[in-house]
C-alpha cells in the first residue's frame, strides 16, 4: 500500500474516533448535583447516543469504507437540519462529519485505483 493510501486509510478512523470522544464530552453536561446518581448515570448514557452513533459509524467505515462515506454524510445532513437555526453547532459538528465522510470516500477511491494497477 503507498503511503498516501495509507494516510486517507487511516485518517478517517483515527479522526472518527477523535469525533466520537469530542461529541461523547458534551454528555457531561447530564451531571447535576440536585439529581441522585441514578437519574445522573441514566442521563448521561442517553445524552451518548450520539457518541455511539458515531463510533459505529467507525466501526462499519473500518470495514467498509464506502458505507462509512454515507453514514457520514447522512449524519452531517441530519443534523444540519435538526440544528438548522444554529449555524455554528452546524459548523461545528456536520463540518467534521462531512470532512469524515470525505476522507472515507478518498480512502476507498485510492484503494480501489491502487487495486486496478495492480
Amino acid at each position: 500500500m503507498k503511503t498516501t493510501t495509507k494516510v486517507f486509510h487511516w485518517a478517517p478512523r483515527i479522526l472518527g474516533l477523535l469525533m466520537t470522544l469530542f461529541i461523547g464530552m458534551f454528555a457531561l453536561d447530564s451531571f447535576d448535583p440536585q439529581l441522585t446518581l441514578w437519574q445522573q448515570i441514566t442521563g448521561f448514557l442517553i445524552h451518548l447516543v450520539p457518541a455511539y452513533i458515531v463510533l459505529a459509524t467507525v466501526v462499519i467505515g473500518w470495514k467498509w469504507d464506502l458505507a462509512g462515506c454515507y453514514i457520514y454524510y447522512t449524519l452531517a445532513i441530519l443534523y444540519g437540519i435538526w440544528a438548522q437555526q444554529h449555524l455554528l453547532w452546524i459548523l461545528g459538528i456536520s463540518g467534521p462529519l462531512f470532512l469524515l465522510g470525505t476522507l472515507f470516500l478518498i480512502s476507498s477511491y485510492l484503494k480501489k485505483r491502487e487495486r486496478q494497477l495492480t
